[in-house]
Order: C-alpha cells, then structure tokens, then sequence
C-alpha cells in the first residue's frame, strides 16, 4: 500500500487495456505518481518506457519494453505481479530524481516475472534493493563501468527468484543478513550459451540461457540451504559448492 499521504495524489492510475506506443520521449510518464493495475503493454521508446517522478507502483500486467533509454524508473519502483520483459541502452529498473533531496529511493520485487536485458545498469537504486518474490532474471551489462546490480544503501533477498549476470568489475552482492541463501560466484560466460544449477542429486532448479557474454554470476533460490551443495554450468566449466552461510562467493 502506498503512504497515506500519496492516496489522493495519483497523477496517473491505469487500471487495463492494450497499448501500443511508440515514443521519441518517455512512453508513459507522470509528474506525480503511476500506479498500473492491469494492461497490455507494447513499447518502443527514445527515452524511459515507463516513469514517475515519485512512486512507480506496478501491480499486475503484460509488459513489453522492446526499446526505451531506462525501462521502468520512479523515485520509488514497487513490483508486485505481472509479466515484464524490457531492453534498454541504460539501467533496465532505476530509482533516482535528481531533484528530491534525502528521499528514500528504493526498489522493492515482490512478486511477478521480469526479465532485464540491460547495456547500462540492470536494477538500479540510490537507495535500496528488496527482493522478496516472484523471479527476476537480469542480463547485465558487458562492460565493468556497470553492473546487474548497483544500490547506494544495499541489496536485500528475501524471497523469490533471482538471477543476475554481467561483468565482474562492478558486481555488487546482496547483504549478509539478507533472509535467503544467496551465491556469488566469478565465471566466464559465453552469449546463447546455457546457464543450469542443479541440486546435489542432479535435479535441475534453474536454468536459463543469456543473450550475452559474463563473467559473473549472482543467484538466490528458494531452494538453497545452509550446509548443502549445488552446482552452476556454464558454458566455461561446471563449478560445485557448497552454501556455508547467507552469502556464499
């Protein structure tokens, strides 16, 4: 729920239909708050595909960023269902107004299936990071000037799916006190290629394929536990571990 403060404040509130929108500046945008409840969604931009200056609040719907600069920006982003696919030139989900003064930005994935594909950052907070559900696949960028995951004041994983590679000379991991087991590991990945974590008894638990080389590789299941072992494939080598804490590297 949003602050009550912000409940008679929406500048823009969609509650469902199908659009298709191609833009030169930002696809759907709103000076105050947007909140999208449901819809179909088709976008091609120049600028941001979706953006608030305050809250971007995403509760259900099909979304389909095929080109935009960001791809889904507010000074607070909430994603609580939905099916969203997005390609962008810079970050893929970002939290940031430059022209709010000590705001809290954060990011808070509870729940839908996300895909970033990203050349700049992949999820994006001056502030914060929570992921407590749903799955949320990040395709990071190829070059160290940037990272699958970048937050100024930390990165939690609380529930969920998530899976984020890119490169090495950014890689941000989530926090120790993080509530689930998360695995940080450095590796060479390369484009089409498949990306498979097993359990200890060869089941599959994940497994993906990324449109783009890495060389690092950041993951949490719900299906990690302390004091059990898995493995990750790449396209490079098979590594096994085991999970010893929170976070694992």
């Amino acid at each position: 729920e949003l602050p009550s403060k912000c409940e008679n404040n929406y500048a823009l509130y969609i509650l469902g239909g199908k659009f298709i929108i191609n833009s030169n500046s930002d696809a759907i945008s709103s000076k105050g708050n947007l909140i999208i409840d449901n819809g179909t969604f088709d976008i091609s931009t120049g600028d941001d595909g979706i953006h608030a200056e305050y809250i971007t609040k995403i509760n259900n719907g099909n979304i389909l960023i095929n080109k935009c600069y960001e791809g889904i920006e507010g000074a607070s982003v909430e994603i609580y269902n939905g099916t969203i696919n997005l390609t962008s030139t810079d970050d893929g989900i970002n939290a940031a107004n430059a022209d709010l003064v000590n705001h809290p930005y954060n990011i808070y994935i509870g729940g839908g299936n996300i895909t970033v594909n990203a050349s700049g950052d992949g999820v994006d907070s001056n502030g914060t990071i929570e992921f407590a559900g749903g799955t949320t696949i990040i395709y990071g960028p190829t070059s160290g000037a940037n990272g699958s995951l970048d937050a100024d004041r930390g990165i939690l994983v609380n529930g969920g799916i998530l899976v984020a590679v890119g490169p090495m000379g950014m890689i941000e991991t989530p926090a120790s006190n993080s509530k689930q087991c998360c695995v940080c590991y450095g590796t060479s990945g390369s484009a089409n290629s498949q990306l498979v974590i097993k359990d200890d008894k060869g089941n599959v638990l994940f497994e993906t394929t990324s449109p783009k080389s890495y060389q690092s590789v950041v993951v949490s299941l719900p299906e990690f536990a302390i004091g059990n072992t898995y493995s990750i494939t790449t396209s490079s080598s098979t590594q096994t571990f085991n999970i010893t804490s929170i976070l694992t590297n």
